[in-house]
């Protein structure tokens, strides 16, 4: 089968503080060192959140929600929909992103002035539109599951394939939990015109992958700046990986 021309819907990078940050802390001065962009800011007290909201483009967008204990960075599209051709709408592809994504998660990485734990690395694909059929044929090739077409009419696989990495000169080991998704979409709607006729929409076929690689939970060390860039490093290379290879079996 030929290589799938992935598309990125969204990526994130997400930072576990070592200890809990204090609840009125100004994350101002991070967001000044990952984007240029004046964002639009707010504050929800009782979930202890600061969220940061800003365009980078008439199609891209970039959100930052801190609490205490989870930094979240956000790359997404502005809409879900293009509503103009009826399309899912894109980042674009993993090729044009991926150089992008280790470049502003080292200024995320970089910006912080408290100690991490852990770090997450999160990133939705999908396919171009194909027929279902087409469809099933990818995610069969790339996943150990045989089923006969006719046998059911959604489909979801989910699956963590863990693997242990060495980082940094002492070559410290952790654990890299590498959770994926992998389904189908459809999506169906109508058009209604000024006189109120309604229109079906082609139907459109998607493949959609959804990855969290993030260092296990069992690690409670300070993780330093190196070992994060390494880290993240890992996961975009396990990720292409992912997409490329699919997932083992043991058969």
């Amino acid at each position: 089968m030929k290589k799938i021309d992935w598309q990125t819907r969204l990526f994130r990078i997400t930072l576990f503080p070592t200890e809990a940050l204090p609840p009125d802390m100004d994350f101002g001065e991070t967001w000044e060192k990952v984007s240029e962009l004046e964002p639009e800011s707010r504050k929800i007290p009782r979930e202890q959140k600061t969220i940061f909201i800003a365009d980078i483009d008439d199609n891209k967008r970039i959100v930052n929600e801190n609490t205490p204990t989870r930094i979240d960075w956000y790359f997404r599209t502005k809409e879900e929909i293009n509503f103009e051709d009826f399309t899912f709408t894109s980042l674009g592809s993993w090729e044009e992103n991926k150089e992008y994504i280790l470049e502003v998660g080292s200024k995320v990485i970089k910006a912080v002035n408290f100690d991490i734990k852990r770090i997450a690395f999160g990133v939705v694909f999908f396919s171009p539109n194909n027929t279902l059929e087409q469809n099933q044929a990818i995610l069969f090739e790339k996943l150990p599951v045989s089923l006969k077409p006719d046998n059911y009419t959604d489909f979801l696989f989910q699956i963590n394939e863990p693997s242990e990495i060495k980082i940094g000169k002492d070559k410290k080991e952790l654990r890299l939990n590498r959770l994926s998704k992998w389904g189908m979409l459809t999506l169906e709607g109508q058009k209604v015109s000024n006189t109120g006729e309604e229109q079906d929409l082609p139907i459109q076929n998607y493949c959609q992958i959804e990855l969290d690689i993030n260092t296990d939970k069992s690690n409670r060390e300070t993780l330093s700046q190196n070992q994060l860039l390494s880290i993240l490093e890992e996961s975009v290379g396990s990720a292409e990986g992912m997409i490329d290879n699919g997932i083992k079996s043991n058969n």
